[in-house]
């Protein structure tokens, strides 16, 4: 790795530092511009979002480049710019399960998905947004605004029938309970034994 000096801990800086590191490694492996400038630009969004002067610079780029090759499939060793774990953990001599954690940290807390369009690319982020079986296959088809209108209005039709329903389960369940209560009190009152199970 490139010896790269790392000033001070101001958010301003560690983030160029990050960043400094993060072209480090993309230059070291000769990937394409893209995968590089979708990993910048995601510093930005960090540096925004969370706290980059805290913890080790390296494993912020590291689970930054990780998080961009995982929703951009460059773990896919078919993939021209494929992305080996071990590379990355080996260069920044960082552990998988650490840079994979906090990757699932940084995605969570930016609230990116896995198709998200500011990070993925085009041929990808095209392809998603609904989804359709066919013959137990995945067909995937970009949805049209009227398409997710829909989706939506059947979502929230969806969530209230099933609050209607866990509500009419409600009355049934307190109905049976006053009648079984009732039952008990009426065979009290006419001196009768109450059953095991009463």
């Amino acid at each position: 790795m490139e010896n790269l000096k790392n000033k001070n801990n101001s958010t301003e800086n560690r983030k160029d530092y990050v960043k400094q590191l993060i072209e480090a490694f993309y230059n070291e492996f000769d990937y394409d511009e893209y995968v590089k400038e979708y990993a910048l630009k995601l510093v930005n969004t960090v540096s925004k979002k969370m706290y980059l002067e805290r913890g080790n610079p390296k494993i912020w780029a590291a689970s930054i480049i990780w998080l961009i090759a995982r929703i951009n499939f460059l773990f896919d060793k078919r993939d021209k710019n494929y992305h080996s774990t071990d590379r990355i953990c080996d260069y920044f001599s960082a552990k998988k399960r650490t840079i994979s954690a906090k990757a699932s940290a940084i995605e969570k807390e930016c609230r990116i998905s896995q198709f998200d369009e500011r990070f993925c690319r085009p041929e990808i982020y095209e392809m998603i947004n609904s989804f359709t079986m066919v013959n137990g296959f995945i067909m995937i088809e970009k949805a049209d605004e009227k398409d997710e209108e829909e989706l939506r209005r059947n979502e929230e039709e969806r969530r209230r029938k099933k609050e209607q329903e866990k509500k009419e389960l409600a009355e049934k369940q307190l109905m049976l309970k006053r009648k079984r209560e009732e039952m008990k009190r009426k065979k009290m009152k006419e001196g009768g034994q109450l059953d095991l199970f009463d």
